[in-house]
């Protein structure tokens, strides 16, 4: 099967970061694009949403980048409820795999904070890889001086 662009949401916790570290392994053994989806509260109504969504692409693009070296990748950032954007940007971008991060919750945690991961399971019309373990590395990728080292 053939992966052309990878989806990987990122709410900034450990479990994100591990999906990152996963999807960013595909994506290089299927020379696949991945698309980092961060899914933000709206900003203020008397503040400039393009200045904000300038400076909040900057600042995505400078604390996420793919754990492998040379990926091919972008950066985007939705206003709303988080499930229905990935979904929604998944559609518009043809995406072939949704690689996120489950917090793992179950019980009464998980139904009172609902569970992400668990809709977008329910209603993608592509693969979705959940990723429930953490990793304990760092957001930085490799430099061109360490591949192949």
């Amino acid at each position: 099967m053939q992966h052309n662009r990878i989806l990987v949401p990122i709410d900034f916790s450990q479990y994100s970061k591990a999906a990152n570290f996963y999807a960013s392994q595909f994506a290089e053994a299927m020379d696949a694009e991945i698309v980092f989806l961060h899914v933000a509260d709206p900003p203020p109504k008397d503040s400039n949403v393009e200045d904000e969504l300038d400076s909040m692409i900057l600042d995505f693009s400078y604390k996420v980048r793919p754990f492998v070296f040379g990926v091919r990748h972008c950066y985007e950032i939705r206003f709303g409820k988080p499930a229905a954007q990935i979904l929604k940007l998944a559609d518009e971008r043809n995406v072939d795999l949704i690689v996120i991060g489950t917090h793992g919750r179950t019980g009464s945690s998980r139904v009172l904070q609902g569970s992400v991961c668990e809709k977008v399971f329910r209603r993608s019309t592509c693969p979705v890889l959940g990723v429930k373990s953490s990793i304990n590395i760092n957001w930085v990728f490799r430099s061109e001086d360490q591949v192949g080292g």
